[in-house]
């Protein structure tokens, strides 16, 4: 799975380098349903535990969000996450308050057109543009779903110095410098994501919206 879906990443960046965002929003498209429909699916309380980026590539630990050499941290006023245009991982957990916010929240309905609040939290990873929500699952997600809504990121991660640091094969996370296997990948489609990350990091990142 790895090795073709880098084959269609590569002819993608060969021809148009801005296409590999929609190869990006495939791959995490069902992890993202996943993480939506889990609250939904499950008995009360009983919902999958919140996206980890640092688990999103691999089962094991293998870089940190607060080493200069594994992250960048930008500037949050600097972007916007568009709900009905970028991939973001939330994860709905009540049931009840799943139920109200997608009944309630957006264009026509009783709470009017999605907005952002201060309860909302997502950090914005670069090169790939995917968020994660740290705070806000509920209505983020009636966003989300509803396809509307724009907001400013809490945080911006860049992981190019990761992606300099460490390589992938499709079979381990390697060392660049010495050759070590550092961790396991978790499945061909995230490993193959990490390995698009490089391919993306060669142009300028997106700002704004």
């Amino acid at each position: 799975m790895f090795t073709r879906l880098m084959e269609i990443a590569n002819g993608i960046h060969r021809q148009n380098a801005t296409g590999l965002a929609r190869l990006v929003s495939a791959i995490l498209g069902p992890l993202q349903s996943d993480h939506l429909l889990s609250v939904a699916e499950r008995v009360q309380h009983a919902a999958v535990g919140a996206a980890s980026l640092e688990r999103l590539f691999s089962p094991d630990y293998f870089f940190s969000l607060f080493d200069p050499s594994d992250c960048v941290q930008l500037r949050p006023e600097d972007y916007s996450v568009d709900l009905a245009r970028d991939i973001v991982l939330s994860t709905p957990w009540n049931r009840n308050c799943f139920v109200n916010a997608l009944a309630n929240i957006g264009s026509g309905r009783s709470c009017g057109t999605w907005r952002q609040d201060p309860n909302h939290a997502v950090s914005l990873v670069l090169p790939w543009r995917f968020g994660i929500v740290i705070n806000g699952n509920h209505s983020i997600a009636a966003g989300i779903l509803g396809r509307e809504g724009v907001l400013t990121p809490s945080e911006v991660l860049d992981l190019t110095p990761l992606l300099n640091r460490v390589r992938c094969d499709g079979n381990h996370f390697v060392r660049r410098d010495s050759g070590e296997n550092i961790a396991r990948i978790q499945n061909g489609r995230t490993a193959a994501l990490f390995e698009i990350g490089r391919l993306m990091a060669t142009a300028q990142p997106s700002r704004g919206s």
